[in-house]
């Protein structure tokens, strides 16, 4: 095993509701759905429309999970005070809570490990950027189980998640355009929250919350590789101290790379998303928006 990796995904009752209750959700919907022919026609590359439902729905279910989540932790909602508990002392990257682990790692890595999957079963769900974002985002919420960044992940697990709510909702009218015809003024509306949240959370806040994750994370490599110079550079951009050597170097570089290539991803998706706002939409395009 990977120095620092080596102690296992901690199994509880929570850990197995996730790992099952996905899958056999999306089964049992596919299941009932086809049974009542409840959403009849195929997507654009022929997925059985009753499949893309149970999709939406178990990923409606997980995204607003997840969002709620984070949110809970980062606003301090109810004076909770574990964003303020991980957010204190010295060695911040390492300090862990519970409730990271259970209610954001865990059913991240479930949620996003469940998605890669589909991705290569289901046509209509397969994109390459999507399946680097679902596999990264899988390792990288395993890997915080053991624990590592657990204060910056009530942002990026949870409150940048917000914006799949909408998207959720988008995708639906996408795939049913007998909702979207009916209903216009929810599809725009929800297109318009859409774009807006996303501008604010992974366009603006996004690169922000990055930049602690950035100086701590150069920090620990400086440690590893005794690079005492570029340690003492990067500590003085730090509002606190990083005493210990890094638990995994290979966790930290994962995290390092993975972060760029998502971020990079967010800025290209971000293109898509000024259209959203300022380009009139042709009302025939039954282009699908895909979830992160």
């Amino acid at each position: 095993m990977i120095q620092g990796l080596d102690h296992g995904l901690p199994w509880t009752a929570n850990t197995t509701a996730w790992f099952v209750g996905i899958p056999v959700a999306f089964i049992a919907l596919c299941g009932l759905f086809k049974q009542l022919n409840a959403f009849p026609g195929v997507a654009r590359r022929g997925t059985d429309l009753n499949v893309i439902m149970a999709f939406e729905i178990v990923a409606g279910f997980c995204v607003v999970w997840v969002a709620l989540a984070g949110c809970y932790l980062f606003f301090n909602i109810n004076n909770n005070g574990i964003y303020a508990q991980l957010d204190s002392g010295d060695n911040r990257v390492y300090n862990s809570h519970d409730f990271v682990q259970d209610q954001l790692a865990i059913p991240m890595m479930f949620f996003q490990g469940w998605n890669l999957l589909l991705c290569f079963i289901i046509s209509d769900l397969r994109d390459i950027t999507m399946i680097i974002h679902h596999f990264l985002v899988t390792i990288l919420a395993y890997m915080g189980c053991f624990p590592y960044i657990h204060l910056e992940a009530s942002f990026f697990f949870g409150v940048a998640e917000l914006t799949n709510i909408p998207l959720t909702i988008i995708d639906v009218f996408k795939y049913l355009p007998g909702l979207k015809k009916n209903y216009p003024a929810v599809n725009e509306a929800m297109r318009s929250i859409f774009a807006v949240l996303f501008i604010i959370l992974r366009l603006i806040m996004w690169p922000l919350q990055c930049w602690n994750f950035w100086m701590s994370s150069g920090v620990l490599i400086a440690k590893h590789f005794q690079l005492s110079a570029m340690e003492a550079t990067l500590t003085q951009f730090l509002s606190y101290k990083i005493t210990v050597m890094p638990h995994s170097i290979f966790a930290v570089m994962f995290f390092v790379i993975a972060n760029l290539m998502l971020t990079a991803l967010q800025f290209y998706w971000g293109i898509t998303i000024f259209g959203f706002l300022f380009v009139k939409k042709d009302k025939g395009d039954g282009k699908t928006v895909k979830k992160e």
